[in-house]
């Protein structure tokens, strides 16, 4: 399978595609486009983003005078199920190989919150676990061998105490909502996508149009 290193190299084709680190040749991240070529430009240009894991690879590496590499997986059409049905595959098939991927959850049409959520108590709902306590959850174990996860946690539960109003909580549980998507596991991201889905439609009643899901097949909704 051919690894293109240059933009003018890569063919204008829909499909999967995977970035792939310059100096270990590994797949760190499984795309899907219907320009792969477009979004190979777009992924070498990026900027350094907060809670995205794939731009702050990329940046990182840039930072260091590199870009990353690129090879399409399986060239399909771009609409229909297909293809994210074969996203899907090959983020399972890249995992079970061992590697270190940076996609956020296993591909498909999987929501992610954007926007800044403002509405006291949106983040309490129909007794679902919070995001804060699924991140608590899932780093329990890693906690007994992590001195970096202990930290971590430690900081966040100081940062929790210290908020002072319900508006302060409701921000803290939506980044919590972006770390869980980016440590968690099937079943902690299952948990939390389906709060931010519920939380969504009470932080919007008050705050119209604050947070909107946006679907990895380009479909967006505001509830």
């Amino acid at each position: 399978m051919k690894v293109y290193q240059e933009v003018k190299d890569v063919p204008a084709i829909s499909g999967i595609y995977a970035l792939v680190c310059p100096d270990t040749k590994e797949v760190r991240y499984i795309g899907k486009s219907k320009n792969i070529k477009n979004r190979f430009k777009s992924h070498r240009g990026t900027v350094r983003t907060k809670g995205h894991p794939v731009t702050m690879w990329v940046a990182k590496i840039r930072d260091e005078g590199k870009r990353p590499f690129i090879k399409i997986l399986k060239e399909t059409e771009s609409k229909g199920d297909k293809i994210n049905k074969l996203e899907i595959m090959f983020i399972s098939y890249f995992r079970e190989k061992g590697s270190k991927l940076l996609n956020i959850h296993g591909g498909g049409a999987i929501p992610a919150a954007i926007g800044n959520g403002r509405s006291s108590e949106c983040w309490s709902v129909n007794n679902m676990e919070d995001p804060w306590r699924v991140l608590r959850n899932l780093t329990f174990g890693m906690k007994k061998n992590s001195i970096r996860v202990k930290e971590i946690m430690k900081s966040l539960s100081e940062e929790y105490r210290s908020l002072s109003s319900e508006k302060e909580r409701v921000d803290f549980q939506l980044n919590c909502f972006v770390k869980v998507l980016a440590v968690g596991g099937n079943k902690n991201i299952d948990k939390a996508e389906a709060w931010i889905i519920e939380a969504a439609k009470q932080i919007n009643k008050s705050y119209p149009k604050r947070v909107t899901i946006r679907y990895s097949d380009g479909v967006e909704v505001t509830p």
